[in-house]
């Protein structure tokens, strides 16, 4: 018999000092920079370390074809509240 582990959601969880962050005033250029695939996203604060939204590489380049000058504060997707 093979021992399989029992995943639990803290399995799946990123820290927070590890996840990649941008600010609103930054320019789309900026952000997709911090990112190393297009399958990453980027969440997004304000100066006041609160949650805007994210900017997602795949979204913003293939599906909108967004110039990389737009600031991120203009195309933020803002996730449904848990």
């Amino acid at each position: 018999m093979i021992d399989q582990k029992i995943l639990t959601i803290n399995d799946f969880l990123a820290p927070l000092n590890k996840i990649i962050r941008g600010k609103a005033q930054d320019t789309l250029g900026d952000t997709l920079s911090l990112v190393h695939s297009s399958h990453s996203a980027v969440y997004i604060y304000n100066d006041k370390n609160e949650f805007l939204g994210l900017i997602s590489p795949f979204r913003t380049i293939y599906s909108k074809n967004y110039p990389y000058t737009t600031l991120v504060s203009t195309i933020l997707f803002k996730p449904p509240h848990l």
